[in-house]
């Protein structure tokens, strides 16, 4: 399976994420197999 989020869309998700769960005080993106991050374009 091959999917292509971009930076905009999960910034959003984040911070959808963490709203729903008030204690949370860090998040810790993992992102060691992403070669890159599409920047330009908009929410799918």
């Amino acid at each position: 399976m091959i999917y292509c989020a971009n930076s905009r869309y999960l910034e959003d998700r984040i911070a959808e994420l963490v709203a729903e769960r008030p204690d949370v005080r860090h998040v810790v993106l993992m992102c060691s197999a992403v070669n890159a991050i599409d920047a330009s374009a908009g929410k799918p």
